[in-house]
């Protein structure tokens, strides 16, 4: 190893051991000020409340842990040969779909189109956001750290044996389930494809927040939290996934513990800054905000993004949108159609080469503490 890495990776560390530091002190100074609150109320009670609810929520999520857990070993052991008679009833499921869908009609060029920048709203569809394990993806204005709950979620799945979770599974077949998703709607996919753990997953989390993103942003987040998921499971095709130059993890992500979503974000200049600022909460609206900002470059129609293949039925992703969806500099944070509040706070002193602190928009909102 040169001097000049060995010094850059000494730098990286003692700046990690510096956020920590300074992390851990200001937790410790927000608990004295909450204790002190509580002493100043005459709270004994108010404490000893506070304490139930406390040690309530942690059983609570304890219990869902476990009953996770058990779901997720099911979920592997479980045969995926469906039965004859399920397999007559998707059949059946599946032929009433394609007469429903248009686009079985039309050949690729024919297909309809829709305005890359307009507001998609929530899709109907007969599932539900919350068949992940019981676990709320619904994103609207609540006081909860939404970025925590993701990245738990997207650990458990990231984190499990990619043979067991992701069996059967191709990438042709992932190809098409994201592309069905965003164009045909979510139940025409699960009409053709079987929903394995990571894409009940993304059907949760697409619904309950990425929908609000354009047609174009959605395909493309979705193919790159599939392909990372895979690749974090080691899966045995983790290779042909798909995962772009720029979502491999930096010097930065690898050193420094950080918010494990942030490892999903499509900006890398972005997952560094946050990853060095210790930013690990963000509530429902704060999540709402980033999704409406972020935005893939995607200059054509939705009907560009993919070819169908006639001898299957399958969509495959065009040449133009691959090349794009490679292309870091297809990513902005600069989607004007909803105003963003940056946080009234202290100046940070930003690296040059990241931009300014108006180019980095903060992933919070006024108010919330770091921790």
């Amino acid at each position: 190893m040169q001097a000049s890495t060995r010094e850059r990776k000494r730098a990286a560390d003692r700046e990690a051991q510096r956020i920590n530091r300074a992390r851990t002190k200001e937790y410790i100074e927000q608990l004295e000020r909450t204790i002190e609150s509580f002493v100043g109320q005459n709270g004994s009670q108010l404490v000893e409340e506070n304490y139930r609810k406390q040690r309530k929520q942690l059983s609570d999520l304890q219990g869902t842990l476990k009953k996770i857990a058990r779901i997720a070993d099911n979920a592997a052991n479980q045969e995926t040969v469906p039965s004859p008679d399920e397999s007559a009833e998707g059949s059946k499921s599946q032929s009433v779909q394609r007469k429903l869908s248009p686009y079985n009609y039309l050949g690729e060029s024919d297909a309809p189109s829709s305005s890359i920048t307009g507001y998609i709203p929530a899709p109907q569809t007969s599932l539900h956001p919350d068949d992940f394990f019981g676990m709320d993806f619904n994103c609207s204005d609540r006081e909860r750290n939404y970025l925590l709950m993701l990245g738990s979620a997207f650990n458990l799945i990231g984190g499990s044996s990619g043979y067991n979770v992701f069996a059967g599974t191709s990438p042709t077949a992932d190809d098409d389930l994201c592309i069905r998703a965003v164009v045909d709607g979510w139940d025409a996919a699960k009409d053709r494809h079987s929903f394995d753990p990571g894409w009940r997953l993304l059907f949760a989390v697409d619904q309950g927040l990425i929908y609000r993103a354009d047609a174009s942003t959605r395909v493309a987040m979705l193919r790159i939290m599939r392909s990372l998921l895979l690749q974090k499971s080691g899966s045995n095709y983790g290779v042909q996934s798909a995962v772009p130059e720029y979502m491999r993890a930096s010097h930065i992500q690898t050193t420094i513990p950080h918010a494990p979503f942030l490892d999903y974000f499509p900006l890398p200049q972005f997952r560094d800054y946050w990853i060095l600022e210790g930013i690990d909460y963000a509530s429902e609206s704060c999540a709402v905000e980033f999704i409406t900002r972020i935005h893939f470059a995607w200059p054509f129609e939705i009907r560009d993004v993919f070819l169908k293949e006639v001898s299957t039925g399958n969509y495959l992703f065009s040449h133009e949108f691959s090349k794009r969806y490679h292309d870091p500099e297809c990513w902005d944070f600069n989607n004007l159609r909803v105003p963003m509040q940056l946080l009234n706070s202290n100046p940070t002193t930003i690296d040059p080469q990241l931009g300014t602190a108006d180019d980095l928009l903060s992933f919070f909102e006024p108010g919330i503490e770091e921790i």
